[in-house]
C-alpha cells in the first residue's frame, strides 16, 4: 500500500476505521507535496472512543489523531459512525490500482492476523465509485484546516449516482448487498464453509445460517478472537457441531464456500452487515485457492480450540476461558495441585485410619487451575493428657508372715502396659517399640483408649 501511494499520480483514496500508521501517514505526505490530490475516510470520534474493540487502546486513539492533525490542511478527510472499510485506491480514473484491507491502517497491518486483497483495476474503480458514494452521502463531519478541528457536512449540490454491484460487495446504511451474498452462499452450501471474523453475534440471521448448516452436517470451521463477545455465538456454533479456532490477534474477515470466497471488512454482526459503510471482494479462482490455504494454516497453527464442558485432565496446559478478556482469560491447567491442611488427632493411637478428616478448603483458582486436588494432612496419635494418674490394678499375693509362715495380701500394682485415669476416662500408654497387642487388650478390659506420651 505504501509502494502504491508512493507511486500515485493524481489521486489517492483511503479508508480505515482506524488510521495511524506512520509510514502510510508519510507517504500520503509525500503524495501531497508531488501534486496529487488525497481524500480520507475514518471513523468518528464519537465511535472510536465507545468501541468494544479491545485493541483499540486510548493510545491507538490518540495515534490516530496525532496523525490526522498531520494531515490536516493537506488531504480531503471526511468520517463518520458508520465508517468501518479499510482500502487504499490510487488513480482511480486511469490506471486504477490499490489493496482492500482486513486491517486497519495502523500497526495491526504488523501485528494481527489480517487478510490483503490486491485490486485490479477493474476492481479498484468500483471501490472508488463505491468511496466516492459514501464521502457524498454518509459522511458527518470534515476535517479543516485546523489540528483537531472538524466541522458538520452540509448536504451536497447533487447526489452522486449509485455505483453498480459486481465481484466489489458493500454494506451501507442503504445497501445491504454484502449480508445478501453471504446469506445465500451459505444456507446453499454443502460440502464445506470456512468463516473467518474477529466478531460474530450469535443472534445475526448470517450466523443463524451458519449453525443451521452445521446442524444439517456440513463441515464448518470457525476462527475468530477468543474475547467474552463472542462467548454466546461459538458455543451455539460448536453445539451444531462446527469446530472452532481462534488467536488472540485474528482479525481478519472471510467466507469460503462450496460457491467461491470473499474476503471483507465487515464483521459477522449486525452493524457491519446492516448498518456500516463495508466492502468484501468476490475472489478469482487463484486467490480463493491462496485463501483456502491460508485458513487451513491458520486452524492447524492457532493456538486455541473452543471445547465445551471440556474437563480439565483432558486439557492440561495452557487454556483461555471464553466468556473472558485477554487480561483475564487465559489460565494454566496442571494436573494435580497439592493442598496441605496440617494436623488432626486421632481418637485412638491404634486407630489413626479412623481419624476425623480436616476441613478441606478449595484453593484459590487465579491462572492456574487444578485438574486434581492433592489435600495432605498428618495424623497424630492422641497424647496422655498431663494431669492423668496412674492407674493401678490390685493383686493378691502370698507375703511372708510372722513365724515365718505364708499369708495372703492384696496390693496395688500398675499395669503391663501403663495405665492412667483422669476423671472417668482411662488411658493405655502404647509404649515405642511396645506390642500393640497388648495395649489393644488391655484397652479394651479397662474401657480405655489407647494413647502415646
Amino acid at each position: 500500500m505504501v509502494r502504491a501511494v508512493e507511486g500515485a499520480q493524481e489521486t489517492v483514496l483511503v479508508a480505515s476505521f482506524l488510521f495511524s500508521d506512520r509510514e502510510l501517514c508519510q507517504a500520503l505526505l509525500g503524495a501531497h507535496e508531488r501534486g496529487v490530490r488525497i481524500y480520507l475516510l475514518t471513523a468518528s470520534e464519537t465511535r472510536l472512543r465507545n468501541t468494544d474493540d479491545e485493541s483499540f487502546t486510548q493510545a491507538r486513539v490518540r495515534e490516530h489523531e496525532q496523525l490526522l492533525n498531520r494531515l490536516a490542511g493537506k488531504v480531503e478527510l471526511r468520517s463518520a459512525g458508520c465508517f468501518h472499510a479499510k482500502f487504499v485506491v490510487v488513480d482511480h480514473q486511469s490506471k486504477a490500482r490499490g489493496w482492500l484491507s482486513t486491517a486497519n491502517l495502523n500497526p495491526a497491518l504488523l501485528e494481527s492476523r489480517e487478510l490483503g486483497v490486491s485490486l485490479g483495476e477493474r476492481d479498484a474503480r468500483q471501490v472508488a465509485a463505491w468511496f466516492s458514494w459514501a464521502f457524498w452521502t454518509c459522511a458527518e463531519h470534515e476535517l479543516t484546516g485546523e489540528k483537531g478541528r472538524l466541522r458538520s457536512i452540509e448536504a451536497p449540490p447533487a447526489k452522486p449516482a449509485e455505483p453498480s454491484l459486481g465481484p466489489v460487495l458493500v454494506t451501507t446504511p442503504k445497501h445491504q448487498a454484502l449480508r445478501g451474498k453471504l446469506l445465500d452462499w451459505i444456507q446453499t452450501s454443502k460440502r464445506e464453509l470456512w468463516v473467518s471474523s474477529y466478531s460474530i453475534e450469535g443472534d445475526h440471521e448470517v450466523v443463524r445460517a451458519l449453525v443451521e448448516r452445521a446442524r444439517a452436517g456440513v463441515p464448518v470451521t470457525v476462527l475468530t478472537r477468543p474475547r467474552p463477545a463472542v462467548s454466546a455465538a461459538v458455543t451455539a456454533l460448536r453445539t451444531a457441531g462446527a469446530e472452532v479456532y481462534a488467536h488472540d490477534k485474528l482479525h481478519a474477515k472471510a467466507l469460503l464456500c462450496d460457491h467461491g470466497a470473499i474476503v471483507m471488512t465487515a464483521n459477522l454482526d449486525t452493524h457491519s452487515l446492516d448498518h456500516s459503510f463495508e466492502v468484501g471482494l468476490e475472489l478469482d479462482a487463484p486467490t480463493r485457492t491462496a485463501l483456502a490455504k491460508t485458513l487451513r494454516r491458520w486452524a492447524e497453527s492457532f493456538p486455541w480450540r473452543f471445547e465445551l464442558g471440556a474437563a480439565r485432565a483432558d486439557n492440561i496446559g495452557e487454556i483461555w476461558l471464553a466468556e473472558l478478556r485477554r487480561k483475564d482469560g487465559k489460565h494454566e491447567v496442571v494436573a494435580e495441585e497439592t493442598v496441605v491442611l496440617g494436623e488432626v488427632t486421632a481418637r485412638d493411637a491404634l486407630d489413626l485410619d479412623d481419624a476425623p478428616d480436616p476441613e478441606f478448603t478449595r484453593p484459590p483458582e487465579k491462572q492456574r487451575l487444578p485438574a486434581n486436588i492433592r489435600y495432605e494432612w498428618t495424623v497424630r496419635a492422641p497424647r496422655l493428657p498431663k494431669r492423668a494418674k496412674v492407674l493401678k490394678r490390685k493383686e493378691v499375693r502370698e507375703v511372708p508372715g510372722k513365724r515365718g509362715s505364708m499369708r495372703t495380701q492384696e496390693v496395688e500394682v500398675d499395669y503391663e502396659p501403663p495405665a492412667y485415669q483422669q476423671g472417668n476416662k482411662r488411658y493405655v500408654v502404647l509404649e515405642s517399640g511396645a506390642p500393640a497387642k497388648a495395649a489393644r487388650e488391655l484397652a479394651v478390659e479397662l474401657d480405655a483408649k489407647v494413647v502415646v506420651r
